[in-house]
């Protein structure tokens, strides 16, 4: 795929009818083609630009690789999907969130990508700084949480959960470390009602932002919500594509963000 100029957005006029200038041949599909991939390289970047944090000593210009190559690949799975948009959204909210969600991935997979991930037991955790004094109360919600863990977690399920939830190792890290799903390394872990999983978060993401973002006053998609609260990887996309979206259209975030950071 050749991007055009790093996901400068050429001046043409968005089609009517994404899909079926996408889908279908004809004089439409290669500029809405090129348009939809200057679109998702800006995703992608703004993606990339707010987790910099996690990238010290990357360069500007691998940055700009990174998130060219999280756009190829998003465009890549959109357009194997395009059958499934069902218009709920705005196609280009759509669209976005697959730019957002492969960006955050090569992120969190470059940074992650030469430190070890330990699979430690928490039979193995000692507390030995606390004092008597200072910390007597932590040391027994510590010791609370290692007992319950002891007993609702098996050897396997504790280790998954001191990764992701001490470690703070990334649950798609994770997965590919061990070879296996991130919503199957989370299912070995959460147990939250009502359940949504990060694959039912993704597909309703763009849904639920443009309903924040309408009205931020008024709860929407409330099971979404708590799946928000408790996934910090889909509340910082969530996030992500709201403060996108609100760019483009010249509207305030604000409202909407504090709601989602459960500020409002």
């Amino acid at each position: 795929m050749t991007t055009l100029g790093r996901g400068v957005v050429p001046i043409v006029e968005e089609p009517v009818d994404w899909p079926t200038a996408l889908g279908l041949p004809g004089p439409a599909h290669d500029p809405a083609l090129r348009l939809l991939h200057a679109l998702m390289v800006r995703a992608a970047r703004h993606q990339m630009w707010r987790m910099r944090g996690m990238l010290p000593g990357v360069d500007a210009v691998t940055c700009e690789d990174l998130a060219n190559s999280a756009a190829d690949e998003a465009l890549t799975t959109l357009l194997r999907k395009l059958d499934t948009f069902e218009g709920r959204s705005r196609f280009t909210t759509w669209a976005y969130k697959f730019a957002i969600l492969r960006a955050a991935t090569e992120v969190r997979r470059h940074a992650w990508a030469k430190r070890e991930v330990h699979l430690e037991d928490a039979d193995l955790w000692t507390d030995t700084g606390a004092g008597p004094e200072q910390h007597a109360e932590a040391a027994d919600l510590a010791s609370a949480v290692v007992d319950a863990m002891r007993v609702a977690l098996t050897p396997y399920q504790r280790k998954i959960a001191v990764a992701l939830l001490v470690d703070q190792v990334p649950v798609d890290v994770l997965a590919e470390r061990l070879s296996t799903t991130p919503e199957a390394g989370r299912l070995l872990t959460l147990s939250t009602e009502p359940w949504v999983s990060c694959d039912e978060c993704f597909e309703l993401v763009d849904v639920y932002v443009e309903r924040l973002l309408d009205d931020p006053a008024t709860p929407a998609m409330p099971d979404l919500l708590v799946h928000l609260r408790g996934c910090a990887a889909c509340a910082e996309e969530a996030e992500s594509l709201l403060l996108l979206v609100a760019t483009q259209d010249g509207r305030d975030p604000g409202p909407a963000v504090a709601h989602l950071r459960g500020q409002g």
